[in-house]
């Protein structure tokens, strides 16, 4: 017999007999909840894509950090490839198997033995289980791992039309040379939520940067703001250019160039899913074929208007300069991008861009993610590039400051953007406002692997 949620059984735990009632709430049959964990500050850029890949309000739901999508069952497969090979600033994409609320470890094993493993998991696939606890009465993770591992294996055994060939002499035979399923765990507040990843490695691991550069800007996050400084649409709509003064590997604009040429991120790499039973290489070869179509790199449209010459990075390191070089052939996009070596220090008092298409541009986004001080750089540092932003891109008020003395001047906001630019920049530094003397017209709370920072943006 199936234990369903809301049923009472008799379990032995401990040594002892217990009555559990199965916690939760019988989701449907006929949908299926796709989860996809994002950065925080992040999820309404996750929003906005799904939107635009065609799916509905009503199917999206956001909390903090993480995005849901749902979509009926035999859909299912076609979205988890069409989200893994799209979207740009999701880590992963997950299909929600239960989540309960649950204090002891006798309900814990109920629930969990409830949960049709054998509809999910590929038979003979190894079963890895990673999660965590937070702030809940069952605290243990290894407890919750070996038992949760129990419970799959029990499943699969009693239910799985495999259970012949892969239950051999009572031992549920596991071959990581076939697969491997990823269950991924939540408990918070004691409430568990269960999930199975469909992406295999997090899907910032795009395949074109090799973790040798330090501190680079996660691809995931560079995507996010690449979506709230409006870069696509000024691009396109006004030939806006985009310049990246201390480009290190040039996250920022190989995400930019790959969004321009509407390529989606995934279509170098392989994903978990793929090898699923439940969606399978089918679906991806179709999802890919459509990802192709619509990318300029692939299928080029008759009548581009011309790409280049919009996308232009600077670094003072000539090392990172070179990464950043071999990371956009690797992407395919190193014809859309123009680079140099040079200093902002050195260029920014007197105003020159390092490029002269950027001079002559009519319009300008500066975008930027400076050493913070923390993992590389220092206090000195930070602020030395602070005063070159502030002297490249910013001019005096000049009413205001023929008008106050000169105390009065350095407390408050006599700085404006000059007009032909955007500028954004994230950092971790809480003076930066201060040190341009100039507030943000907008400022957005994010991380950057574990620090909190802020992206101002002035317009």
């Amino acid at each position: 017999m199936i234990a369903e949620p809301g049923k009472t059984m008799e379990l032995k735990f401990n040594g002892k007999i217990k009555t559990a009632k199965l916690p939760g709430q019988k989701r449907p049959a006929d949908q299926a909840v796709l989860r996809m964990p994002t950065l925080m500050g992040v999820e309404s850029a996750c929003k906005q894509e799904l939107t635009a890949l065609g799916f509905e309000a009503a199917q999206i739901a956001v909390s903090d950090a993480s995005v849901t999508l749902t979509v009926p069952w035999e859909k299912m497969p076609a979205a988890v490839a069409a989200l893994n090979l799209n979207l740009r600033t999701a880590e992963r994409v997950l299909l929600h198997l239960v989540d309960f609320n649950v204090q002891n470890f006798a309900d814990f094993i109920a629930a969990v033995d409830a949960v049709p493993f054998e509809k999910y998991l590929d038979p003979g696939y190894f079963i890895d289980i990673v999660g965590y606890s937070r702030d809940s009465k069952l605290s243990s993770v290894p407890a919750l791992q070996r038992l949760l591992k129990k419970a799959v294996i029990k499943r699969l055994q009693n239910y799985s039309p495999a259970a012949a060939t892969c239950n051999v002499n009572g031992i549920w035979e596991e071959n990581r040379n076939l697969g491997s399923d990823r269950l991924q765990f939540s408990l918070v507040r004691d409430k568990f939520s269960l999930d199975l990843d469909t992406s295999g490695e997090a899907l910032y691991k795009r395949s074109y940067r090799p973790l040798n550069h330090p501190a680079p800007i996660r691809e995931t996050l560079a995507a996010a703001i690449l979506y709230f400084a409006h870069f696509l649409p000024n691009c396109e709509n006004h030939r806006e250019v985009l310049l990246d003064p201390v480009c290190g590997s040039g996250t920022f604009l190989i995400e930019a160039a790959l969004l321009l040429t509407h390529t989606a991120p995934g279509l170098k790499r392989a994903f978990r899913a793929e090898k699923m039973r439940l969606v399978g290489e089918a679906v991806f070869l179709q999802a890919r074929s459509e990802a192709e179509s619509r990318s300029y790199l692939y299928s080029p449209p008759v009548a581009q208007q011309p790409l280049y010459n919009l996308l232009f990075g600077a670094d003072i390191d000539k090392r990172a300069l070179k990464s950043a070089q071999e990371n956009a052939q690797r992407a395919g996009v190193s014809a859309y991008i123009n680079w140099t070596c040079a200093d902002l220090t050195a260029y920014a008092p007197g105003g020159i861009m390092p490029f002269p298409q950027v001079q002559a541009a009519e319009r300008v986004l500066v975008l930027a993610n400076p050493p913070y001080g923390e993992r590389l750089g220092d206090e000195v540092q930070v602020a030395r590039l602070h005063k070159a932003f502030k002297q490249l891109l910013f001019q005096k008020t000049e009413a205001f400051a023929a008008a106050a003395p000169a105390p009065e001047r350095r407390q408050h906001n006599y700085y404006e953007l000059k007009k032909k630019y955007r500028f954004s920049i994230i950092t971790h530094c809480a003076d930066l406002e201060k040190q341009l003397a100039c507030k943000a017209n907008k400022r957005r709370k994010l991380y950057n692997g574990m620090l909190p920072c802020t992206l101002y943006q002035y317009f």
